[in-house]
């Protein structure tokens, strides 16, 4: 009778660590911009996505001519390209429904695999004027709108959305958000497009040369962005930077050190030509 115990438990506990485990597989989905018009793809995905092969002419920048939310993948200006993700496949969804069976027949607490681990922030995004906003979090346990703030729509993959790196409000939404961060995230790290912004890249710069001329770039530590134009009032247009690149607004240059006091935003996907700054 003791020995039939101890296998119950054993049993028990093989059980419970399984359920902890999910079986996964990668498939690939081609979306396409024709025309240059923003098209949407419902796919289930559980993850990140990754885009594999670009098809177009037209370049492919994620949250500028594509990206993803919780249901399915954008792409937009042009943007024609095959993308990998990782979905559950039907043994692990018959799995998740005979798991909620035997819970519910012998009261077993299995562990959760979608917020072990997680914690939940409310953050407020808001488009001013129009404009395109990004606020950087960690998203990888689910983004919800839980009140909109504006008198214009909030529309998923319109005028808003996100990335792994945060979320995005355009058009006029402003709205807040509930997001699932992990435990061990800093949202205020700047993990977007390569990792933290470089010292050297931090501080105040004069622009020169050409377009840059009479132009101040402000780079924080934090990753926060300032772009101001000559008699223009308050801190200027703001992004953010990485550690190889600056966007504000649909604009996305590739930071470079010229030397110690000199740097260069060349252009990626922005208009215009490339600004140089020295130190001020």
């Amino acid at each position: 009778m003791k020995m039939n115990r101890v296998l119950f438990a054993a049993m028990v506990g093989l059980t419970t660590v399984g359920a902890s485990y999910a079986l996964f597989e990668m498939r690939k989905v081609t979306v396409e911009s024709n025309d240059g018009k923003r098209v949407y793809k419902r796919v289930e995905h559980v993850g990140s996505v990754r885009l594999v092969k670009r098809l177009s002419d037209k370049p492919c920048i994620i949250g500028i001519s594509w990206g993803s939310d919780s249901n399915g993948i954008w792409v937009d200006k042009g943007c024609r390209a095959e993308f990998e993700y990782q979905t559950k496949d039907d043994r692990d969804r018959d799995r998740d429904r005979d798991r909620d069976k035997d819970r519910d027949r012998d009261k077993i607490k299995l562990p959760d695999r979608w917020t072990s681990g997680y914690e939940t922030k409310r953050i407020t995004v808001e488009s001013k004027d129009g404009r395109r906003s990004y606020r950087r979090i960690d998203t990888s346990g689910g983004v919800r709108l839980t009140k909109r703030l504006s008198d214009k729509p909030c529309v998923l993959g319109r005028s808003w959305g996100y990335d792994k790196n945060g979320v995005w409000t355009d058009n006029g939404c402003r709205a807040e958000f509930e997001v699932k961060s992990r435990k061990d995230s800093n949202s205020d790290r700047n993990d977007w497009w390569g990792g933290r912004v470089p010292s050297w890249a931090v501080g105040t710069w004069k622009g020169f040369r050409y377009a840059a001329d009479g132009m101040t770039l402000t780079i924080r530590s934090d990753g926060t962005v300032y772009l101001k134009k000559n008699r223009e009032s308050g801190q200027g247009r703001r992004g953010d930077a990485g550690s190889r690149q600056v966007r504000i607004d649909d604009d996305l240059w590739e930071l470079i050190r010229d030397r110690s006091d000199r740097i260069r935003l060349r252009p990626i996907h922005a208009r215009g030509g490339e600004l140089s700054f020295e130190k001020q």
